[in-house]
């Protein structure tokens, strides 16, 4: 059975993914309790700083795009 490495492109697109997902998403971060940013400037850079990674292989995110983004 062929498995893909670990760390391949698809692995860290849903590790970034989760990433934003528990930046944007309240809850709990170590031990504390963490309220999401409200303003959607801050979500739009959120996702550009973590995406970033991945150079020009995305489009950056903008305001416009995190009310898709909160729905989700």
């Amino acid at each position: 059975m062929m498995t893909r490495p670990s760390g391949s492109h698809r692995d860290q697109v849903v590790a970034a993914s989760i990433e934003l997902s528990n930046l944007l998403a309240p809850g709990f971060s170590g031990g504390y309790a963490y309220v999401a940013p409200a303003d959607r400037e801050e979500w739009a850079r959120a996702g550009n700083r973590i995406f970033s990674r991945f150079e020009d292989h995305w489009m950056p995110f903008e305001a416009v795009d995190t009310e898709d983004l909160g729905r989700l």
